[in-house]
């Protein structure tokens, strides 16, 4: 799962049957936002411009506040892992 804009969201191993979330469903709405602000406060050791994340704020303008678009992504992602754990992963019931 993948964006030309973002790049990988999602990375599978097959070989591993491992899944590598790259991208925050945990953020609460505020968290990349203060994470911005913090940044632009601070700025970079070599002076260059903060980027304003990319579709976080509405019209990508930091004056905006964040809707929380990702949440029940979140949610089903998290809830479909922990089954998945429950199951160990091959599709078996655990415990009980």
């Amino acid at each position: 799962l993948s964006s030309k804009k973002t790049g990988p969201a999602l990375v599978w191993d097959p070989a591993l049957r491992h899944a590598h979330m790259i991208n925050h469903f945990e953020y609460d709405v505020d968290t990349l936002g203060g994470e911005y602000w913090r940044d632009v406060k601070q700025g970079t050791p070599t002076g260059e411009t903060i980027s304003v994340p990319f579709n976080y704020f509405p019209g990508d303008s930091p004056q905006n506040p964040p809707p929380h678009s990702w949440k029940a992504a979140g949610q089903n992602f998290y809830s479909n892992w922990v089954q998945t754990l429950l199951r160990g992963g091959d599709g078996r019931q655990r415990g009980r």
